[in-house]
């Protein structure tokens, strides 16, 4: 039976904390709490492609000269953006507005967010906590055919073709944590939540664990 890898934990255990999933394209730096629970809402989120470390960058502010390190670097549907987190507490606007102007003068966009709200980050984490749940092959296969035929499918429909497995849903959860499948994660997480296979940006030729599915496939096929 084959087993497929499983995203590497999204906090290393020593040294500082940095994250890490499907979507990222390396690790990066968790500064915050509500960087942490950005990150995992970005990777959960169909809008969101993929994420990456950001440059640091020198502005002036209040006299001297600054060098800061935005969160995260964004690769959305609708573009690129240099991204800070900041909690509803925070006040650094004048700091925010300079290294904005820096980060236009070259040529990219900046976006400074707050934390996402309460519900959303619990729909989040409730997926990502799922993400090392072992997937077979065959299971991912059964749940990609099934999509391929009927599209978009209710959570509860996907569990039905894996009525077999231990925790059906836990493999549904597991799927959108490895950036394979896909939910709204505005949406409530019930039975009746659409489902449906990631959606690939023309120039991205399948998520991570995708390509490994492609290749296990390939190999199950020429051995059959």
């Amino acid at each position: 039976m084959t087993r497929l890898l499983t995203p590497e934990s999204h906090c290393e255990s020593r040294g500082p904390q940095r994250f890490s999933s499907a979507k990222t394209r390396g690790p990066i730096r968790v500064t915050s709490p509500a960087l942490a629970d950005f990150l995992i809402s970005a990777s959960i989120d169909p809008q969101v492609v993929w994420l990456a470390p950001s440059d640091p960058v020198s502005v002036r502010h209040e006299g001297e000269t600054v060098t800061h390190r935005p969160d995260v670097l964004v690769g959305r549907r609708d573009g690129e953006f240099v991204t800070d987190i900041r909690s509803r507490s925070e006040a650094r606007k004048a700091l925010y507005i300079a290294i904005g102007n820096a980060v236009a003068l070259a040529g990219n966009r900046y976006e400074v967010r707050q934390c996402a709200n309460l519900a959303m980050i619990s729909r989040a984490r409730q997926i990502w906590r799922c993400r090392d749940i072992e997937v077979t092959a065959s299971e991912q296969v059964r749940v990609l055919d099934h999509l391929n035929r009927v599209g978009t499918a209710s959570v509860r429909e996907v569990e039905d073709v894996l009525s077999s497995a231990p925790d059906p849903r836990g493999i549904v959860y597991a799927l959108i944590a490895w950036d394979v499948l896909e939910v709204d994660i505005l949406l409530a997480l019930t039975g009746d939540t659409p489902v449906r296979r990631r959606r690939p940006p023309q120039t991205h030729g399948g998520s991570m664990h995708e390509l490994t599915l492609r290749a296990a496939t390939a190999g199950m096929r020429g051995n059959a």
